[in-house]
């Protein structure tokens, strides 16, 4: 019987998440903060056990039920409308959920369960599926796509552990992880009408860092995601999550009042955010090649412009007092902080590339020692993968 585990990044926005509905370019990467998949499959005519320790969710689901959508027509099984009605309708009328993290961890679980079952014709037999994360919820840092992944990434494995003998071997093959995109950013975008699916979905797949920006009618030009070399941050919690409509709306209010200052504004920020982007880029090439001369001197160019982002944020309202005082927490010791994006939770400090572990701990504990709740991780790390 088939068993296997999964597991897909996070993702961070590094600069420039303001300037998104703005067609201004914005920096994601990937953070290696994980959602962790564990399937195996049950003898058959048991049910289904389906537990997301994270949203505080276990349940077990007849299987005859859950293949009830099968009994549709054809036509409203293939109907991409009436599956996210049916699917809502079933978690509700039997009671399997009683939170809104729970009803959309379901929701998703079945949309894309069905999706796949429907379009690839994987046969669905009893399983049990374990999900659980370390990475914040409800911090914007990309819990919910990268969730998504690890469901899509699962149920498309399976189908295809049905199909071919040595579908372990194929796992990260570019037309499985584009399969797995498309299936995702169908569901975020109409499961949580968000407007950064896209790309969110694209750096919980393929991991790494991508620019992008808002072009006409919605759609977004952005590089295809770069690998560069993984590199440390600490995450600092401000304790608080700023609003993504209060930003939005003082960002509108900045741009009536003061249309020609704000597009100085919003393409100052452009600039910064490409900056970021390049010297990111630079040291990971002196990562590669060892150039500790180099490293030190670029990270010092990057290490200005994040400064300089922040300021600008604070400068205009867009950085409230908790993120701040995080900034001068960090300038104090000589590091550069930044929240971490449009509607965030925590600000980012990333760190020299050549910093010891005990350098990191140093740090760490200075911050704490202010009250600051401090995570240590690495961004750039590779997309959903396949675990031993």
């Amino acid at each position: 019987m088939a068993s296997f585990k999964i597991s897909a990044p996070s993702r961070i926005v590094l600069a420039g998440e303001h300037l998104a509905s703005y067609q201004k370019y914005f920096v994601l990467t990937s953070l290696n903060r994980r959602t962790k998949l564990t399937f195996r499959e049950l003898p058959e005519g048991w049910p289904i056990e389906i537990e997301f320790p994270d949203v505080n969710l276990q349940i077990q689901v007849p299987l005859e039920e859950v293949r009830g959508y099968f009994s549709e027509e054809q036509n409203n099984q293939l109907n991409q409308n009436f599956r996210i009605k049916y699917v809502k309708s079933f978690i509700t009328f039997n009671g399997l959920w009683r939170t809104f993290q729970q009803r959309f961890s379901l929701q998703m679980f079945f949309c894309l369960l069905y999706s796949i079952a429907v379009n690839e014709k994987l046969v669905i037999g009893s399983f049990h599926v374990h999900v659980t994360s370390n990475i914040p919820l409800d911090a914007g840092l990309g819990s919910s796509t990268s969730f998504a992944v690890c469901l899509a990434a699962c149920f498309l494995h399976w189908y295809r552990l049905q199909n071919e003998p040595h579908a372990n071997i194929e796992f990260n093959h570019i037309d499985f992880l584009i399969d797995v995109e498309l299936y995702v950013k169908y569901y975020e975008e109409r499961l949580q009408d968000y407007q950064c699916t896209q790309i969110d979905t694209d750096v919980c797949v393929f991991g790494f860092v991508t620019i992008s920006l808002l072009a006409d009618y919605g759609e977004y030009a952005f590089e295809k995601c770069k690998e560069m070399a993984r590199m440390k941050i600490l995450l600092i919690n401000s304790g608080i999550r700023q609003e993504k409509c209060d930003q939005a709306i003082q960002l509108a209010q900045h741009k009536s009042q003061y249309s020609i200052m704000f597009n100085n504004v919003l393409n100052e920020y452009n600039n910064l955010s490409l900056q970021v982007y390049n010297w990111l880029d630079v040291i990971s090439t002196n990562i590669r090649y060892a150039n500790l001369v180099e490293q030190k001197l670029y990270y010092n160019n990057l290490q200005l412009y994040i400064r300089d982002i922040q300021i600008l944020l604070r400068n205009y309202g867009l950085s409230n007092e908790a993120f701040d005082r995080i900034f001068t927490i960090a300038d104090d010791i000589e590091y550069s902080a930044k929240l971490t994006g449009f509607g965030p939770k925590y600000a980012y400090i990333v760190l020299p590339p050549y910093i010891t572990n005990n350098e990191i701990i140093e740090i760490a504990t200075q911050l704490r020692n202010k009250n600051c709740l401090v995570i240590s991780t690495s961004i750039n790390c590779d997309g959903v993968r396949l675990e031993n």
